[in-house]
């Protein structure tokens, strides 16, 4: 594949000209974010007192259930009162970097995540010619919260919680020579809980410290003319360490951090996001869609690694103590939304903490669905770390079948057989056992539905076949068949799985506004305005622009009645709108890019990071697989020029292209795997060729159906694509 010198993800550094007016918030941030996977930073405050609220992936109050912030470090300069304001997010190098100016006073900073170990980084440098006192602060949160009681319904909560005593959550702070420490307990006074500790050292000056000795403790030090200063915070939670202390890690990691070991872990860092960016590659005409897709990645790999626990609603920029909807893991749609851009993208590696996510439920999982008397998981539409959840299913049985999606995905995309083996199988084998149990036939011979709800409703389940199961569970039964076949296991179920895709439900429909759409239910046919009504299309998977005629009318007409283009239809309507190949689609997502997109690129709407998910459907404009063929640029404006590098697509494909002058060009693709690779012939006037790059010698095509043409790849195989 070729390389590009000059990555296009360096010309999309987000410029702050003012503090950012959402930090901190019980949403989404509005502020310069980092991140590393696991901690997580975002910035706010005038130039004159600017605050890093820090987050921890993994630091849940089980009491409380909702993730909290371990706290803060604010870094004061009295000297900048009324200084001008500057603050680059850049995506390349994944830091931030600060200008403040007011007269002869210029301060300059840059921080960063390292991509390696839990620390913030602040390089804080006077470019000025005058010393400036400078006042650090590191604080936790001192608390007293009320037990959010889960098994209520919201209006009994409310009630609760309104007469309720709160109680303490324990902190502590203090100093131990130069360095600044505090300490938080998740839980209250004496129950068993998380801890999380942060350690600060200022290397480059000598410090006056001191400390309340409860939340907060302070540094006071002088900055002289052409001097710069590293503030360092290491973030150390018990999980990191169990059974170690984390107050005694975070001090030791604290004081290793000299100027050497500091501009080592910078370079490793960089090095770290180059090759995440190496990744994949597009550039297209519209900068702001364009920023968009690189922001997504950016905002997914700052709170996904390997090893680590996924991101709730909010991602690791968690700001209070009361981030809405619990900040958790929802499964009726907003958890596994935040990954669907991933794969396309070529970022499979930050599917592993969803992944883990799900299946560390199943011993809970399974206990539920023994209440409905079937084997197999059943999930509530709210789960957390540690086993945590919120019994209730208001009314759904989808949760399961919906996480499967992300399970499915990862295994079109990548065909790796030891993850499917050891992950992905094991839950869609969870998930079907369920519902060959839940599963009705009725007099007709078809499969049904019962008693599970469209959407969210307090009631037990009143909704006979709910559109989104039609299509999750199609979906989830082929997925089966195809990865029994290739681990070569299961070989007897696969005709039952057939045979519940062949006599499941179809759909119904329902006039809305004097045309036909889907209907969420059966049993009470309507439509509701939202991404729900698109699921039959997306994530559904069950419908695209090559159905029949009528059914490609009613799905249209869906997309359009749905105008679901911003809140929580924002990740599910234009991924549907580009399968359908609905008009305007990139217009209408450029407005709503500049409604909804601040400086950082984090979409405000819907249940926080799940926007990211969008990016999957600026992906497949330029390419699409999802019926197993190649097809480029299939919704991209011909007349706007393209180009796209190592997108990934299904049959575990590499694919780059370019669109020049309307006209398809330098079309290479890598197989993984050594698949067969079916693709749309994108010079319709001409015969294509194939040719192995390696050697150059040409490779047999052999046209399947009109312009389908098939051509056999090998493992680690290299070919280009051209017109003869």
């Amino acid at each position: 594949m070729s390389k590009r010198e000059d990555p296009i993800v360096g010309k999309h550094t987000g410029v702050f000209n003012e503090p950012p007016k959402r930090v901190p918030s019980v949403y989404g941030v509005d502020g310069p974010l980092l991140g590393n996977g696991d901690v997580g930073v975002v910035l706010s405050g005038e130039a004159e007192e600017q605050t890093f609220w820090i987050g921890k992936i993994d630091f849940w109050s089980k009491v409380q259930y909702i993730p909290l912030p371990p706290g803060a470090l604010t870094l004061s300069i009295p000297a900048l009162v009324d200084a001008s304001y500057r603050q680059e997010q850049d995506l390349l190098k994944a830091e931030v970097r600060g200008r403040f100016e007011k007269d002869d006073i210029r301060v300059s900073t840059r921080s960063w995540t390292p991509a390696h170990k839990n620390l913030l980084v602040v390089e804080l440098h006077n470019d000025g010619e005058q010393s400036l006192d400078v006042v650090v602060d590191l604080r936790t949160n001192r608390s007293r919260l009320k037990e959010y009681p889960v098994g209520l319904m919201p209006l009994e909560r409310r009630r609760v919680l309104e007469y309720r005593e709160g109680r303490e959550y324990p902190t502590a702070a203090g100093t131990d020579g130069d360095l600044l420490w505090v300490t938080r307990h998740a839980e209250p006074i004496d129950v068993k809980g998380m801890d999380a500790a942060m350690a600060t050292k200022m290397v480059g000056v000598n410090a006056e410290v001191d400390s309340d000795e409860e939340s907060k403790s302070t540094a006071a030090f002088l900055l002289s003319s052409g001097r710069t200063v590293w503030i360092v915070t290491s973030i150390v939670t018990n999980r990191d360490v169990e059974p170690g202390d984390p107050l005694e890690v975070a001090k030791y990691e604290a004081l290793e951090g000299d100027v050497a070991v500091l501009e080592w872990s910078n370079r490793e860092h960089r090095t770290w996001w180059s090759d995440f960016w190496s990744a994949s590659y597009l550039e297209i005409t519209d900068k702001k869609v364009e920023a968009f897709w690189y922001g997504a990645q950016y905002i997914m790999a700052c709170c996904n690694r390997a090893g680590k626990m996924a991101p709730g609603l909010w991602g690791n920029w968690i700001t209070t103590d009361r981030s809405r909807w619990n900040g958790d893991y929802t499964l009726n749609y907003n958890f596994q939304c935040s990954y669907f851009g991933i794969f396309a993208a070529n970022h499979p590696e930050l599917a592993i903490p969803y992944y883990d996510a799900v299946l560390d439920f199943i011993p809970r999982a399974r206990k539920m669905a023994q209440e409905h008397c079937c084997r197999g998981v059943h999930y509530p539409t709210h789960i957390g770390p540690y086993g945590l959840c919120d019994p209730r299913t208001y009314g759904q049985r989808s949760n399961a079948a919906y996480c499967a999606v992300i399970f499915e995905d990862g295994y079109y995309y990548t065909l790796d057989a030891e993850i499917a083996r050891e992950k992905l199988y094991p839950f869609l084998i969870e998930v079907a056992n369920f519902w060959e149990d839940y599963l009705q036939r009725d007099g007709s011979g078809r499969y049904v539905v019962y008693r599970s709800n469209a959407h969210e409703s307090e009631n037990w389940g009143k909704d006979t076949n709910a559109l989104q199961h039609r299509g999750f569970l199609r979906r989830l039964f082929q997925t089966l068949i195809d990865v029994s076949v290739d681990l070569d296991v299961d070989a007897d179920r696969r005709d039952k799985w057939a045979d519940i895709i062949e006599n499941f439900s179809d759909y119904t429909y329902v006039k809305h506004n004097g045309v036909t759409v889907f209907s969420l239910t059966e049993n009470e046919p309507h439509f509701k305005e939202g991404g729900a009504s698109l699921n039959a299309i997306y994530p559904g998977a069950q419908v695209d622009e090559e159905s029949d005629a009528e059914l490609v009318q009613i799905a249209l007409n869906s997309v359009e009645q749905a105008d679901a283009w911003e809140g929580n239809g924002f990740c599910r309507s234009f991924p549907a709108a580009v399968r359908m190949n609905y008009p305007g689609t990139l217009e209408k997502l450029r407005q709503t890019l500049d409604m909804l997109m601040p400086p950082n690129l984090y979409v405000r709407g819907g249940g926080g990071i799940e926007t990211c998910g969008t990016s999957l459907a600026v992906s497949e404009m330029l390419l699409q697989s999802h019926r197993g063929y190649l097809r480029f640029f299939p919704v991209w404006p011909r007349d706007q020029p393209a180009r796209f590098g190592t997108l990934r697509a299904k049959n575990a494909f590499l694919v780059s292209a370019e669109l020049n002058e309307g006209k398809v060009e330098n079309v290479e693709v890598v197989s993984e795997k050594g698949r067969d690779c079916t693709f749309l012939n994108p010079w319709p006037e001409f015969h294509p060729r194939v040719y192995e790059v390696e050697s150059g010698n040409p490779v047999q095509t052999v046209a399947v159906e009109g312009d389908r043409f098939t051509f056999c790849t090998h493992p680690g195989g290299h070919y280009l694509l051209k017109p003869v």
